[in-house]
C-alpha cells in the first residue's frame, strides 16, 4: 500500500458537496442553538419573576427561583460557545468551498476543531462531576450505616 502525504489530499466534486451539506445543516442546527439559548435565557427570568410572585404564599425557600434561574443562565453560557463554534464553521466552510478559497477551508476546519475540544473538556469535566458525587454517594452511604 502506497503512503500519500495527506497535505496531497485533493477533495473531488462530490466530496465538495458531501461538504456544503453538511455545512448548510451545521448552519441550521446553529441557528436552532442560538434559538433556544434565548429560551433558556428568558425562561432564567420568567422562573425568578414566578418564583418571586408565588414566594409570599407558599413555603419555598428564597434562594430555590434564584438557584433555578442560575442553571438555566449556565446551560445557556455553556451552549454558547459551542453554537457560536459551528456556526462559524458552517458558514467559513460553505463560503471557501464556494470561493475556492484553501485558507478559509482551513479556518473553518480549525473551528470545527475548537469545538471538539470544548465538548471534549466539558463532557471530561461533567464525568469527573459524576464521578465525584458518586464518590461522596458511596462515602456518605456507609458513614451513615455505621451508626
Amino acid at each position: 500500500m502506497e503512503n500519500k502525504d495527506i497535505f496531497d489530499l485533493q477533495l473531488d466534486t462530490t466530496s465538495q458537496n458531501h461538504l456544503l451539506e453538511t455545512a448548510k445543516w451545521g448552519k441550521f442546527l446553529a441557528i436552532v442553538g442560538f434559538v433556544m439559548i434565548a429560551f433558556f435565557l428568558v425562561s432564567a427570568f420568567e422562573v425568578t419573576a414566578i418564583f418571586s410572585a408565588t414566594l409570599s404564599s407558599t413555603q419555598m425557600p428564597p434562594f430555590m427561583g434564584i438557584g433555578l434561574s442560575a442553571g438555566f443562565i449556565i446551560v445557556a453560557l455553556l451552549g454558547f460557545i459551542p453554537t457560536l463554534l459551528l456556526f462559524q464553521f458552517s458558514t467559513k466552510l460553505k463560503k471557501s468551498i464556494q470561493l475556492g478559497d484553501q485558507e478559509g477551508v482551513t479556518q473553518a476546519f480549525f473551528k470545527q476543531k475548537s469545538l471538539y475540544k470544548y465538548l471534549g473538556v466539558v463532557l471530561i469535566v461533567y464525568l469527573c462531576f459524576l464521578a465525584l458525587i458518586l464518590i461522596l454517594e458511596v462515602l456518605g452511604q456507609a458513614f451513615t450505616n455505621k451508626g
